[in-house]
């Protein structure tokens, strides 16, 4: 089973049309987990008429408005499925967007996390993240290549290691979340745009931009600092990783007017004498 965690708050323009994409799944054994963050509007209302008709939508109601993150970590300690899924109250669903994603996760039982290509809702322009593990994992130099809604992820990895999202990087909980997951084994993107992602003011990446890029970026240097290993007074690093790590050195450098090593000492996270002047 899946469970499908859909946090909201005050959604009533979106929340049918978006409930209605998931019901219509080709995969039917799943659970859709509403969390309510205390809206104010006809939400719960319509949420409720939806749930009468079918018992696979369970609505959670939050007595106080205590954020996105929250929301989404209450839905991780209810989930019962063995994997879950992540759905935002304003995008859709294709039909066939979780059949393939269990389909790939079953055939690959190292995968922790399973992400699809998109498309924006108001224009079609469909957007294709990296692949492989290996080129996601590179692609996260640079910051988040998956789309939260679009993931489906494996129950047990969460549990087992007590993994929730962490609310000091909200916005960028998701970001933090697949940097974490990314040590308990591979990570994957479908190319198969299955998700139409609605992008609005209200949104949170309109919303709160700046913000969000503040905590990517610390997100991102502390995944860079994990991936350049010391081995017994030498550094070991993957070439590939090296060459990325080199770039974003240029770009701290040149785009924000700082000396090569003040860049150097802020990626690598060490005061070593053999990086000052």
């Amino acid at each position: 089973m899946v469970s499908v965690i859909l946090p909201c708050y005050n959604a009533e323009m979106y929340i049918p049309e978006t409930l209605s994409s998931i019901l219509n799944q080709t995969f039917s054994r799943f659970e859709c987990l509403v969390i309510d963050d205390a809206s104010t509007d006809r939400t719960c209302t319509l949420v409720d008429s939806i749930a009468m008709h079918d018992e696979r939508v369970v609505l959670i109601k939050k007595e106080k408005n205590t954020g996105y993150t929250e929301s989404l970590n209450m839905g991780i300690r209810l989930a019962r499925g063995k994997y879950i899924a992540r759905m935002d109250a304003d995008d859709l669903a294709m039909p066939e967007r979780l059949e393939k994603q269990v389909a790939y996760m079953e055939a690959n039982p190292d995968c922790v996390v399973c992400g699809t290509a998109y498309k924006l809702h108001h224009n079609g322009f469909a957007i294709y993240p990296p692949v492989s593990h290996h080129e996601i994992m590179l692609g996260m130099m640079y910051g988040n290549v998956f789309c939260h809604p679009s993931i489906l992820m494996r129950t047990s990895v969460l549990a087992e290691n007590g993994l929730l999202y962490d609310t000091n990087y909200e916005p960028s909980e998701d970001y933090d979340m697949w940097v974490r997951l990314s040590r308990y084994g591979k990570l994957a993107n479908l190319p198969d745009v299955l998700l139409s992602y609605r992008l609005h003011p209200s949104s949170v990446s309109s919303s709160r931009s700046i913000t969000q890029k503040k905590k990517a970026e610390d997100i991102r240097l502390a995944y860079i600092r994990t991936r350049l290993i010391l081995f017994t007074g030498s550094w070991v690093v993957h070439v590939n990783r090296f060459w990325f790590s080199v770039i974003l050195l240029v770009e701290s450098v040149f785009n924000r007017k700082v000396s090569f090593t003040s860049a150097l000492r802020k990626v690598i996270g060490t005061r070593s004498a053999i990086f000052k002047k």
